[in-house]
């Protein structure tokens, strides 16, 4: 599709058969156009933003997952460790 007839579309002016052929020819040019420049498909800077905004929440809450597994994990030591040394009358209160 030429400027003219780009700008034609864009207006709403473009005349075009009712048959549709040429409605299609047009629309194949263009996905062919836009694939060839890279274009078709490519992200806007703000969906761009959108997805890294979206990776850095998921990994802030994958590392704060990971911070409450570790203390938990500790916790469990502990747990364990204050156990044992109760059954050996190791006890720190005791």
């Amino acid at each position: 599709m030429g400027d003219q007839q780009a700008n034609a579309w864009k207006e709403g002016t473009l005349q075009l058969n009712t048959n549709g052929v040429e409605l299609m020819d047009y629309a194949e040019n263009y996905f062919k156009d836009m694939n060839s420049t890279g274009e078709w498909l490519k992200l806007t800077d703000e969906e761009k933003k959108i997805i890294a905004l979206e990776a850095q929440i998921c990994n802030a809450s994958h590392r704060k997952d990971n911070a409450n597994i570790a203390k938990k994990e500790k916790e469990k030591k502990e747990k364990k460790k204050c156990k044992k040394e109760k059954e050996q009358g190791k006890n720190k209160w005791a």
